[in-house]
């Protein structure tokens, strides 16, 4: 399997769940207004560059802290688009890092029989959780789930970068596809260019 970038086959909804870190962190103003203010504007544009490449889009939208919260269940980009930017928009600060704990609650949402899934995850912290993030993605992937990690903050430092890189899917040069964004611009401009990659057999 490996990755690239287009329009996917119109005879089949593919599933993207956006997992969104929601830890206190994230209300650090080294990205404007504020981090989760720039996660939420990034993954809106996500959705909305969805509507042009793939309509057809199935999403979900899992916030982490300490607890997952799932604010929208595999709804429909061209039937429930308010709907979903509206989960986007209702996340709120709340606890820690459960890196772990969000990607199996992905997991969990994926529905078996999808031709094309994309998992987005983005944090700015270490995982601090008891479920091991690297076990689960491994788990994602064998179902051919592309997993895209973005780090955001200040600096790389903030982020386990190396955890990120285990976690993240791997290009068709054998990178892993991860990034650290440091700001509000370049992580929407990121989030478009991801709503964009869909996997080929």
């Amino acid at each position: 399997m490996f990755w690239s970038k287009g329009k996917q086959n119109s005879n089949h909804s593919d599933q993207r769940i956006l997992v969104l870190d929601r830890s206190t962190s994230m209300e650090a103003y080294d990205l404007r207004p504020n981090r989760l203010a720039a996660a939420k504007n990034a993954a809106a544009a996500y959705v909305e560059k969805l509507c042009d490449v793939s309509p057809e889009s199935r999403v979900s939208v899992v916030s982490y802290g300490d607890s997952v919260s799932v604010t929208c269940d595999g709804l429909s980009v061209s039937e429930d688009y308010e709907s979903i930017m509206k989960s986007i928009e209702k996340i709120r600060l709340s606890g820690s890092t459960d890196i772990g704990k969000a990607l199996a609650k992905a997991r969990e949402l994926l529905k078996s029989g999808t031709a094309q899934s994309q998992v987005v995850l983005l944090t700015d912290g270490e995982h601090n959780g008891r479920t091991d993030p690297v076990e689960v993605a491994r788990k994602l992937k064998k179902r051919s789930v592309k997993i895209d990690c973005v780090g955001i903050g200040g600096r790389p430092g903030n982020v386990n970068e190396r955890l990120m890189k285990k976690i993240a899917s791997r290009d068709e040069n054998g990178q892993p596809c991860y990034h650290f964004i440091k700001d509000g611009f370049e992580l929407v401009e990121h989030f478009r260019s991801l709503a964009g990659y869909l996997s080929r057999e």
